[in-house]
């Protein structure tokens, strides 16, 4: 098995944090590679070995990033606790992570939107989680589609309209809304 340097891994590290740091204090489109360089305490030509350009760096934190989402919407998926609660337990997890959605989401460049990213790796993951738990086939990208929709909605509504929304309380007015009957005052 192939295992990398510990001092590349360090100077990777080194440099996907400052990049992060500073992404975190100015617009994406304003950071440089000689600031991060500078940040990181390493020559240009260090963060050239590693990386083309601020755009290779960028890519690389939302692939981990979206790495983490996947793994963790397995776990928790898998844990759920009742057939019922994997929306629970995916909101609880992706709700935790608004930081860093939040930071993340200021990356911008060839049209990337975070949240279509995020949408098509929950819906990759869901419906590899219902064909194991044997959902039929054709209802299978129907339901993960759904289910990607719906926390990104709660993600959107968490990050930018309501930061102090509970996972819980999301998923309680989802369902409501779902099961609303349809108003007597509102037939044709």
């Amino acid at each position: 098995m192939y295992q990398q340097d510990k001092r590349v891994v360090k100077t990777k590290k080194n440099i996907r944090e400052t990049f992060l740091t500073l992404l975190g204090e100015m617009p994406f489109e304003k950071i440089t590679v000689t600031q991060i360089a500078n940040q990181a305490l390493i020559g240009k030509t260090t963060f050239y070995l590693h990386y083309n350009d601020k755009y290779e760096l960028a890519e690389e934190c939302i692939r981990d990033f979206l790495q983490t989402i996947e793994d963790g919407v397995r776990k928790q998926c898998l844990s759920a606790g009742s057939e019922n609660s994997y929306l629970t337990e995916l909101a609880g997890f992706l709700g935790s992570m608004t930081d860093q959605i939040l930071l993340l989401n200021r990356i911008s460049f060839n049209s990337f939107y975070l949240y279509d990213k995020i949408r098509d790796t929950l819906c990759a993951v869901l419906k590899d989680i219902f064909r194991a738990d044997g959902v039929s086939e054709n209802k299978i990208d129907m339901q993960a589609y759904q289910a990607a929709s719906s926390m990104i909605a709660f993600l959107r509504y968490k990050c930018g309209i309501n930061p102090g929304v509970s996972h819980t309380d999301y998923i309680r007015n989802l369902s409501e809304v779902i099961d609303r009957p349809r108003s007597q005052g509102l037939r044709s």
